[in-house]
């Protein structure tokens, strides 16, 4: 009698053996176990890992570090960086105060206007006199010239109190913010001293450049101390002619050296121009050359072999010339820009060192700039070089 072989459910024909095959090739209960923790282990592992990454982009797109660092900085980041430096502070204090100066200037030339126009008698005050006398004298008085400062410029005696006082406090804040500033003349003048003790032109003016600087910011301490009260009065003639002298001596030594460097640059500027220019001209000889051996090797493939070797040769010698020369040529472009920059910083530094001069010189005698706009308009300037200067 045959044995009775129960069929398998349907669940369970995925783990039924073949009819004619052998059922130990069946997974046992240990193995399918086995292979469930491993299933569920890499699951596990596939889940951290993408855990770890989705956070790591979040905190890379929330770092507000991580954006500042790659982002270029902007005009805010400038102006915080600029702020932070002593020479930057100064310069906004410069432009305010000379520009508080300007209008000061222009306000009092009003007045002196409006003054020498009051001591002429009007042509109605002329008319309801009763003398024939005081009539005709009245209209033989010339007109008087009308104020040529602009209409935009013009204040009140309150207003003009007020920038008086404005003045006053921000060149007082200059001085006190300049404060043992005249370590960096001292530093200056000490790196300098080697190339001046051999007697050397720019170690010379670089020195007188420093020296005047430093003795310029030494004495205006003082300057600062009396008018704090600190020292009396009566010394403050003194030391307005003593910091005119050095600044002048500082102004000329830095004038000098902008003055050599320039021409400096200039020469160097040409001499690169002049190089450029003949190897543009180089450039077109070699590429009409080039064309000639091309035909030359054209026919020269028609005859034989080994003109055409040759000609590849030249070819690639050509090429090789070509890019060495394009090379070279964007190396001098790029010197020629440098210089250019260069140029221009030290033209800016002169005529800001010739400005400073002009205000060193109203200081020291007053008869030789007398003209309070005129001065007001040099400060300003020499504060606009400068902050431009500190600024980059």
């Amino acid at each position: 009698m045959a044995a009775y072989a129960p069929t398998p459910y349907a669940h369970d024909l995925r783990l039924a053996p073949s009819e004619t095959g052998d059922r130990s090739n069946a997974p046992s209960p240990e193995s399918k176990r086995g292979n469930a923790k491993t299933v569920a282990e890499r699951r596990r592992r596939e889940g951290e890992g993408a855990s770890k990454r989705v956070s790591a982009s979040i905190s890379t797109t929330s770092s507000p570090s991580s954006s500042s660092s790659s982002r270029s900085p902007d005009a805010l980041d400038l102006a915080i960086s600029y702020l932070k430096k002593r020479d930057g502070i100064d310069k906004v204090l410069k432009i305010l105060r000379y520009t508080a100066k300007f209008l000061l200037a222009a306000n009092q030339s009003r007045k002196v206007v409006a003054v020498s126009s009051s001591s002429y008698p009007s042509p109605a005050f002329a008319a309801s006199s009763s003398s024939p006398s005081s009539f005709s004298t009245s209209f033989s008085s010339p007109t008087p010239p009308p104020p040529t400062t602009l209409a935009l410029l013009r204040l009140e005696e309150e207003p003009l109190r007020r920038l008086k006082a404005f003045e006053s406090a921000v060149g007082d804040a200059r001085k006190a913010y300049r404060l043992g500033k005249f370590l960096q003349g001292l530093d200056a003048a000490r790196r300098a001293a080697p190339g001046a003790l051999r007697l050397q032109p720019a170690g010379v003016l670089a020195f007188l450049a420093a020296a005047g600087d430093g003795c310029y910011y030494f004495l205006d301490q003082f300057t600062f101390f009396v008018r704090a009260g600190v020292l009396h009065k009566s010394y403050a003639p003194r030391l307005a002619r003593a910091t005119a002298v050095c600044e002048l001596v500082g102004y000329f030594g830095s004038a000098s050296l902008h003055a050599a460097a320039i021409a400096a640059c200039a020469q160097r500027e040409a001499e690169l121009v002049k190089m450029l220019r003949g190897a543009r001209k180089l450039d077109l000889l070699t590429d009409c050359r080039g064309g000639d051996d091309e035909d030359d090797g054209d026919e020269g493939d028609e005859e034989e072999d080994d003109d055409e070797d040759e000609t590849e040769r030249r070819r690639r010698r050509q090429r090789n010339t070509t890019t060495n020369e394009a090379t070279a040529a964007s190396l001098v472009e790029r010197e020629l820009s440098a210089l250019s920059a260069q140029r221009r910083a030290r033209e800016r530094g002169l005529a800001q060192d010739a400005c400073d001069a002009l205000l060193a010189l109203s200081d020291l005698n007053e008869t030789v700039a007398s003209n309070p706009r005129v001065l007001a308009l040099a400060g300003l300037t020499s504060a606009l070089l400068g902050a431009k200067k500190v600024w980059g």
